[in-house]
């Protein structure tokens, strides 16, 4: 038996990584009509500072520095809530569009993420940028060792662009994410400000490469990579369930949809979260 805490050590051994026949199985068994994505362990970090990643295991809830683990598929996604977001203990945050591909939209505007009006980064006249109505996230499937279902790690916009360099970084070193093996570590950086003071602390993943998986083990990956997939794209794209326009589905409980705007000034439209650390890449 594998041990959980198996992620905090030192692999010296990379065979033990993958176990190919309990992937095999798990091919067969595990990503069916039965077993949802949504049903998938979500993980995630919290906190400005001094951040822990939750994950959930058998034994209940635990709390790591750093995760590894092979990166077997990630993606972007999205959602733009309405003019209360951030409210969390006035309002319930009511979502207004969302996109698990983060390709198209489901909702209002539901339309294709590319060339949406909500999906621009605006300039102020300071010269910093506002944030963009529509939040943008990432997915990243992460399959520990001794594992054979991955782990669905959700990181907010502020680690996008990082993960982003990460992926460019490999594919220049002629590698893909499922060829090695990564540490999703926890870093700081500081919040920019428009007064020109030092802003807060908060924190971003902090991705690095530990180690190559050999190429019989990557090759092993090909056959499991394209059933996940598979197996995904009806999640992704909504077809797993009928969706109305405007009450798209999402996966965080206290959210409403379809509910009657507000009456208050501040529900005139789409009010986007001060964020300023939100830089939109190549724009220096």
């Amino acid at each position: 038996m594998q041990n959980s805490n198996l992620a905090l050590t030192t692999i010296d051994q990379p065979e033990t990584w993958l176990d190919l026949d309990a992937m095999h199985e798990a091919l067969v068994d595990t990503f069916t009509d039965d077993f949802q994505p949504n049903e998938l362990d979500r993980v995630a970090f919290t906190g400005a500072t001094k951040a822990q990643w939750k994950l959930p295991t058998i034994n209940g809830q635990e709390e790591h520095p750093f995760l590894e683990g092979i990166i077997v598929h990630h993606h972007t996604h999205r959602i733009m809530y309405a003019a209360d977001y951030g409210k969390r203990d006035e309002v319930q945050k009511q979502v207004l569009c969302a996109s698990r591909d983060g390709l198209v939209g489901h909702g209002e505007p539901g339309c294709a993420c590319k060339g949406c009006p909500m999906n621009v980064w605006v300039k102020r006249p300071n010269g910093t940028f506002q944030p963009k109505a529509c939040s943008e996230r990432m997915y990243v499937y992460l399959l520990r060792p001794g594992m054979t279902v991955p782990v669905r790690v959700d990181l907010s916009s502020t680690s996008v662009k990082v993960m982003t360099t990460y992926f460019n970084n490999l594919k220049k070193a002629g590698l893909a994410p499922w060829k090695v093996i990564t540490a999703l570590c926890i870093g700081e950086e500081t919040r920019a400000s428009t007064s020109g003071k030092k802003g807060d602390p908060f924190s971003v993943v902090a991705p690095r490469m530990d180690q190559k998986l050999s190429r019989l083990e990557w090759v092993a990956l090909q056959a499991y990579r394209a059933k996940l997939l598979e197996w995904l794209k009806p999640w992704l794209t909504y077809e797993d369930q009928a969706v109305t326009e405007g009450e798209p589905e999402t996966e965080f409980p206290e959210v409403t949809y379809g509910a009657p705007a507000s009456k208050s000034k501040s529900a005139k439209g789409p009010k986007v979260q001060e964020d300023e650390d939100l830089i939109p890449a190549g724009s220096f």
